[in-house]
């Protein structure tokens, strides 16, 4: 599992699921668990793309660190 500290660091910019996945090597739940987690503490934030940017679709979303 990842660092807490780590995952924020990496999110200084918007990055989609796939990146964050790719990047450490997360499972599905391991990731699932990380984002509830930062989410329930408001340490990050979500944008859902809704198809603006070419080859994203309304089901991406984008995490930042607050």
């Amino acid at each position: 599992m990842v660092e807490a500290k780590d995952f924020l660091e990496y999110l200084t910019t918007w990055r989609s699921s796939k990146e964050i996945v790719a990047h450490f090597g997360l499972s599905n739940t391991e990731f699932y668990n990380m984002k509830k987690w930062c989410l329930k503490g408001n340490y990050i934030e979500t944008y859902s793309c809704g198809g603006i940017e070419p080859g994203k679709t309304n089901r991406t979303y984008l995490y930042k660190a607050l």
